[in-house]
């Protein structure tokens, strides 16, 4: 059975560069420390709606309001975190910055396979890229991807 949905995880993609937008979370975060990962955070109180969530923790993370049609629901976890990608325009790149962690850049598929702490699958974004590789291909070409396709439960 599966939880009430208390978290929210951002791929943020650019589909013309099939890049991914990754932060490094510091070695003081209190998850996954030293670990580059997707955005995202908690389901606030003040959040009227799942994907309110996802367009807020971007906002807060990287200085940048998407519209909540711009991003597309994966799935969700037993545990209760919902999966979004969130497609930018090649133009809107350069807007984007960090206000958590301490960097965040933008990655192919085959540099976020060469990241340290990849193998040990740490952060949601490894976990994928490692064990769906071909799906999270997809994801950067801005294709449609089910939810059953990266084992995830449908919202």
């Amino acid at each position: 059975m599966k939880k009430p949905i208390s978290g929210v995880a951002i791929f943020i993609v650019d589909s013309s560069s099939e890049e991914i937008f990754l932060m490094h979370r510091d070695n003081d975060a209190p998850s996954l420390p030293d670990t580059w990962s997707q955005h995202g955070g908690g389901v606030d109180e003040t959040d009227v709606s799942i994907i309110a969530a996802a367009v807020r923790e971007v906002e807060e993370e990287t200085g940048v309001s998407l519209h909540y049609n711009r991003f597309t629901a994966l799935g969700q976890t037993i545990r209760g975190t919902a999966y979004f990608v969130a497609c930018i325009n090649p133009e809107e790149k350069g807007h984007f910055a960090f206000y958590e962690g301490d960097a965040a850049e933008w990655f192919s598929f085959e540099e976020v396979t060469r990241l340290p702490k990849f193998e040990k699958g740490q952060s949601a974004v490894f976990y994928f890229f490692k064990n769906f590789p071909e799906i999270c291909k997809l994801l950067l070409a801005g294709k449609d991807v089910s939810a059953e396709s990266l084992e995830l439960l449908p919202l």
